[in-house]
């Protein structure tokens, strides 16, 4: 006969102040109260690790949202047009992560909700809604920018002294009773205040006269205080990010980003749609962009790490989330701007592709002139940018009747000129300008500068796309600790299809291959069937770990339908493992991986007294 054992859940304090008598609703109030201050000490590991909650809160979240908002409103207006703009965006975007990540390398230690946590972090918002408004304008390189310039010197000011505040507080906290701590915070403290003075005396030093290269003292500084933080946090391992949701928030973050670029691509789309409705080019499109952006959140997500893998590791890996967040949202980026390119093209073969009269005398007739103007008016690029071409499309499509009885060649360049200037036109309405340094004079082919900034955009794309593979490799090495050869397969495809996607760049460089890849659709299909690859790879190395995994290990049945893997008894391992994502005993992790099915425990007889799920 089975017995049913009971167990005991704590009782949500929402749900006794909902449900609960007079003594416990009073109670439940008595703990919800929000506290002036509360100690950082509140929650601490066994082993005196900070470690507040197991995942994010909500106002962590509210504050990765203001980091988005931040970074979409800078992406819509700051133009990738050279390589200016592309250093001052990754510039741009240095500034905004590095301040999210000293944000919340403190939060996810010693940040404990109360009124005073909550006057800091609306301090914090402050600084990123000072951020959206100086990010239009930003751009190192005019050296008229010197207000911008102080402003955002001035918000790394207030949010590098109120860090230094933050950690002053946790100083006075652990002063007593974990005076191991004081020194290595006093001189996290000491590094906040030095950049703060350093900050104001920047703010000061910048003026309209002069602007040199002093806004480097910002990278520097940003630089100096995350080493800090991170170094501190390797030495005094009660510092530590081991017992943090760290990980997490970083996860967030990643998918936040994808969904950002979610909204950007469904922008995009409608336009297009909105045009010509669906057809089968824009319908292939969007399935091309839904699967890019979900492959990338399945192998991202795949191999994202659920429990502690090390601490120098995960310092590294959480620091290599820079320019993988930097690449993605460029890869992304890129995505938009080749959809709206293809677009483009698709609207110009309309004007190229209209039949030319069938004379041996002449190209231009009546009957030419009139199908070129209406299908120019049918392109409606008196919307938006595109709208200051049109007087010269019009003044050269009206000049075109004089060249009637014109020589053939004469007649063709009057043709290749009005179609230049058509080309231009429709590129400059889905966004693709010359930059504004770049002086084209009326005679000049206002289509070259256009075709160094598509050139541009598709060097950027296939070097951030395969930047973003390379280091999602680099964290499948840095998460599994113990690789077998399914792991090594998986970082090896994956440094693969970076290599390939890299050397799509190499296109460019030979015009006549270049212009041939760009008229067709492939693209961003290229992108998508690496990516592709690589997950089927990965998931065909999934089902033979765990098919070897049969024949080599113990393996036997469990009650919940997976299969269970034999080891030692570990009375360790609930305290280790709370969540049961993995189990650690002595130096050997166990996981829910398949793949830990493996070789390496195959040789080890283990008693049956106790068994760790694996899948």
């Amino acid at each position: 006969m089975a017995h049913s054992h009971g167990h005991s859940h704590p009782v949500s304090i929402k749900h006794t102040l909902s449900n609960g008598g007079p003594r416990e609703k009073y109670e439940a109030r008595k703990e919800e109260r929000l506290r002036f201050i509360v100690s950082p000490l509140k929650n601490v590991g066994e082993h005196g690790e900070f470690s507040q909650r197991e995942e994010a809160s909500k106002i962590e979240l509210f504050y990765d949202l203001f980091f988005v908002a931040n970074l979409t409103t800078f992406t819509s207006v700051h133009e990738i047009n050279d390589r200016k703009a592309l250093s001052s965006y990754a510039g741009f975007f240095a500034i905004i992560w590095v301040t999210w990540l000293q944000v919340t390398l403190f939060d996810c230690r010693f940040a404990v909700d109360s009124f005073y946590d909550r006057v800091c972090k609306v301090i914090q918002l402050m600084v990123m809604i000072g951020y959206s408004s100086v990010g239009p304008e930003f751009d190192p390189n005019v050296t008229k920018n010197f207000t911008i310039f102080k402003t955002l010197t001035l918000l790394l000011l207030v949010s590098s002294a109120l860090l230094a505040v933050q950690y002053t507080i946790v100083v006075a906290f652990v002063a007593r009773k974990r005076k191991e701590t004081i020194i290595p915070l006093l001189f996290i403290v000491a590094i906040f205040a030095i950049a703060s003075v350093v900050y104001l005396w920047l703010f000061f030093s910048f003026n309209s006269e002069k602007n040199d290269k002093r806004y480097y003292v910002w990278y520097v500084f940003l630089a100096i205080q995350t080493i800090a933080v991170m170094g501190v946090s390797v030495r005094w391992r009660s510092l530590s990010f081991k017992r943090t949701h760290l990980a997490e928030r970083l996860g967030l973050l990643t998918l936040i980003i994808l969904g950002e670029g979610v909204i950007v691509l469904t922008k995009s789309l409608n336009y297009i749609v909105g045009e010509d409705g669906w057809t089968q080019y824009s319908f292939g499109q969007a399935v091309v962009v839904v699967l890019t952006i979900y492959l990338l959140w399945a192998l991202y997500f795949d191999r994202h790490p659920e429990t502690h893998f090390g601490t120098i590791r995960q310092q590294i890996w959480c620091l290599l989330h820079f320019p993988f967040h930097l690449c993605l949202v460029l890869m992304l980026e890129g995505i938009n701007n080749f959809l709206l390119y293809h677009k483009a093209v698709h609207q110009f073969l309309k004007v190229y592709n209209i039949q030319l009269p069938d004379s041996t005398t002449t190209f231009i007739d009546d009957t030419l002139i009139q199908t070129l103007n209406e299908t120019i008016n049918d392109m409606k690029l008196d919307n938006g940018k595109s709208a200051e071409s049109l007087p010269d499309i019009y003044s050269a499509l009206s000049d075109l009747s004089a060249f009637a009885k014109a020589t053939l060649d004469d007649q063709s360049t009057a043709i290749y000129k009005l179609l230049t200037k058509i080309l231009a036109a429709i590129f400059k309405k889905y966004g693709f300008e010359p930059p504004k340094s770049a002086v084209i004079s009326k005679n000049d082919n206002p289509i070259k500068p256009i075709v160094s900034v598509i050139l541009l955009n598709y060097r950027y794309f296939f070097a951030s796309a395969g930047i973003v593979l390379l280091l999602l490799a680099v964290f499948v090495w840095f998460v599994r600790r113990r690789k077998d050869i399914y792991d090594w397969i998986a970082v090896g495809t994956r440094g693969l299809g970076a290599v390939i996607l890299i050397a799509c760049i190499f296109i460019s460089y030979r015009e006549d291959t270049m212009f041939k890849y760009l008229e067709g659709p492939m693209i961003l299909p290229t992108v998508l069937i690496v990516l592709l690859i690589v997950l089927f790879i990965d998931k065909v190395t999934d089902m033979l770990a765990l098919w070897r995994g049969r024949k080599y290990a113990s393996l036997k049945s469990s009650g919940g339908g997976g299969i269970e893997l034999t080891t030692h008894p570990s009375p360790e391992r609930e305290r280790l493992y709370p969540d049961k994502s993995g189990v650690q005993y002595g130096e050997t992790q166990y996981s829910h991986d398949p793949r830990y099915a493996q070789t390496q425990y195959a040789q080890t007889q283990y008693p049956p007294s106790s068994t760790v799920p694996i899948v």
